[in-house]
């Protein structure tokens, strides 16, 4: 058997125990799959935000879906599994695209807040 093909079974076979754990419930997301097994890193494969933050006046935001609030104190960002919040003063979208988009102002906090936890009235994570 060659090396390609003892490769391709052994991705086979990884697959085939993910696919089990997740209809057993194991395993919160098949795309762990990819992302562990593949080595592709989570923002790609599961489309979560990527936040660059250069000191307190600048934020790059990739991977946003939808702008849900946008205030001069506020801007708030659907993402695929998760709201992310930027709050702070004089704020604004220098511009976007439907991948990322780059906010200026003077950031005071940076929060993220997965589904589950708005559903369940808890608070996000302050980054």
């Amino acid at each position: 058997m060659d090396r390609t093909n003892k490769t391709r079974q052994d991705l086979q076979k990884k697959y085939k125990e993910n696919k089990n754990q997740i209809s057993k419930g194991k395993n919160h997301a098949e795309n762990d799959f990819f992302t562990d097994t593949l080595r592709i890193p989570a923002d790609v494969s599961q489309g979560d935000f990527r936040v660059t933050i250069t000191g307190d006046k600048r934020i790059w935001v990739e991977n946003y879906r939808n702008i849900l609030e946008y205030s001069d104190h506020q801007i708030l960002l659907q993402g695929n599994r998760n709201r992310l919040s930027i709050e702070g003063e004089c704020l604004c979208i220098d511009y976007y695209t439907k991948e990322d988009m780059m906010v200026k102002g003077t950031i005071r906090a940076v929060r993220l807040a997965g589904l589950r936890d708005e559903q369940n009235g808890k608070r996000g994570g302050t980054i």
